[in-house]
């Protein structure tokens, strides 16, 4: 199947294309990157250039798998809503252009408040901007009457992620001989590798037949402060001290897992040992 994916230079994207991809791929970033992949037809342009969309919907493709999202970490209303008009155009154009499924990442942001188990028909409560515009996005998705997949992704973590990350700021601490101080050490998420998310995207691809919303998460809830822990025993840095978490948002994956038989593989030690691994490989 001739694929298009958005954002390959991005956190999930470079962990994406390491997966296998049956058929042609190409990919559409706004600057040339690196790639150790010879088989990808590499595309340059902004989502805001008419003329790149144009000539993406030429090339007639058959699937698009959208992470693109620009400006991340920054959730404030105005670029959330630059992104979703940029998104909902690009989609338009790759629909009328006769593209046959959509796949498109969401977030574990639009459950809002919870600290619960939820599963993909959950509603979220106390839902942040950043999260009702990826809904608003994936209502416009559900109105068009195309198969799609929705990747709902939890707390992604690992190489390429943003330089003000929790892990880079623990790691950056530690290198200085001290642990990194949390605002608050005891608040939990739900950390997914994000090789485990690029699978579970690879996955669901190939299984014929699954679309719908998918939750991409680990199922635990694991503390802030649990998380410097493992960066600064890794370091032989001292320990904080009152880590237990709260309770918190967490993925109930039943649905991904009967559909593909995707379960996560890595937990949050091998996970945090991984990332140090590549920040030491790659720092200079």
């Amino acid at each position: 199947m001739k694929t298009l994916i958005t954002g390959p230079s991005g956190f999930i994207g470079k962990s994406l294309l390491n997966q296998k991809f049956d058929g042609e791929i190409h990919t559409l970033s706004r600057e040339p990157y690196n790639s150790d992949r010879k088989d990808i037809h590499q595309h340059y342009g902004d989502l805001h250039d008419k003329d790149i969309l144009k000539k993406i919907g030429k090339l007639k493709f058959e699937r698009v798998v959208h992470l693109a999202w620009q400006g991340l970490p920054v959730l404030t209303p105005d670029n959330n809503r630059l992104n979703f008009n940029l998104s909902k155009h690009f989609l338009e154009c790759l629909i009328d252009s006769g593209v046959r499924e959509v796949n498109v990442s969401g977030s574990c942001l639009e459950y809002g408040a919870l600290s619960e188990l939820v599963d993909e028909t959950t509603s979220g409560v106390n839902i942040g901007d950043f999260g009702e515009t990826k809904l608003e996005l994936l209502d416009y998705l559900e109105s068009q009457h195309i198969p799609f997949r929705w990747f709902r992704i939890f707390y992604a973590y690992g190489p390429y992620q943003h330089n003000n990350s929790l892990l880079m700021h623990a790691y950056r601490s530690a290198k200085m001989g001290s642990s990194f101080i949390a605002r608050e050490t005891r608040d939990s998420r739900d950390f997914i590798f994000v090789s485990d998310v690029a699978r579970a995207i690879s996955m669901l691809l190939q299984t014929k037949g699954a679309f719908g919303v998918f939750n991409i998460g680990s199922g635990k809830s694991i503390s802030i402060g649990t998380m410097v822990n493992i960066v600064n025993q890794e370091m032989n840095v001292p320990l904080l001290t009152d880590v237990q978490g709260l309770d918190s948002l967490k993925a109930n994956y039943n649905k991904i897992e009967q559909a593909c038989g995707w379960t996560p593989t890595i937990d949050i030690s091998e996970g945090v040992s991984r990332f140090l691994q590549w920040v030491v490989m790659n720092e200079n």
